[in-house]
């Protein structure tokens, strides 16, 4: 968060995309910190570039991560899982945000050779889903 905030440009923005909880889940962080830095990371944002309407990016379902072995895959799911609770309760906690969730698991066709990253197909879907939460949030 230090170096991301300060390189926010300090002008009024529409929309704010955070996209991030696979380093949480990989380093185990507990779903209490994470929700913590998240409202923290949301709110130092805003004082930035105005109440900007927040999109925040689901926590991917690592149990769908071809790279990953067993059990060490559905160790980091379970905690994919908690990480998207945590997130999940602060859409009610501050305004204009949303929180996205994966619906479907993610098909190996979505990743990229290496197993663990999305590919192109991928991010293509995720953009549009992030477009189609963030629109009703602009009007």
């Amino acid at each position: 968060m230090q170096r991301l905030v300060p390189s926010l440009a300090p002008e009024p923005a529409d929309l704010v995309i955070v996209a991030f909880g696979v380093n949480d889940a990989t380093s185990y962080r507990s779903p209490s910190a994470f929700a913590d830095d998240l409202t923290e990371l949301v709110t130092a944002a805003r004082n930035r570039v105005g109440e900007a309407a927040v999109v925040v990016g689901g926590v991917a379902p690592l149990e769908c991560f071809p790279a990953l072995p067993w059990p060490l895959r559905s160790i980091l799911g379970w905690r994919s899982v908690a990480l998207q609770a945590a997130a999940d309760r602060l859409a009610g906690r501050l305004p204009r945000l949303v929180v996205e969730r994966f619906s479907a698991p993610l098909q190996p066709d979505l990743f990229a050779p290496d197993g663990f990253h999305p590919n192109s197909q991928a991010h293509s879907l995720w953009g549009e889903k992030i477009a189609a939460l963030a629109l009703p949030l602009m009007t």
